[in-house]
């Protein structure tokens, strides 16, 4: 696996797939290839195959925004141990 994430910027976008919902709410992204879990603060509707699209908004530890996802930004937390 390569392994991306020490690559991000501050406010650097990207895009990222889901592929898997966890029982605790949090769910599983492919970005490039890397799988992260994510912890879904804002209890948005997420569904495995759906694309979201993140801003990076913090390196340490790292958490992005979901960005325009039914017309509003809506906060999440990456999880590197997935």
């Amino acid at each position: 696996m390569k392994f991306t994430l020490p690559k991000l910027r501050l406010g650097q976008a990207l895009q990222a797939e889901v592929v898997e919902m966890n029982r605790d709410g949090s769910f599983i992204v492919n970005f490039e290839g890397d799988l992260l879990r994510v912890v879904n603060h804002a209890k948005v509707n997420i569904v495995p195959q759906q694309i979201v699209y993140l801003v990076v908004t913090q390196l340490q530890p790292l958490k992005f925004q979901i960005q325009q996802y039914n017309g509003k930004i809506n906060r999440i937390h990456l999880d590197r141990q997935a």
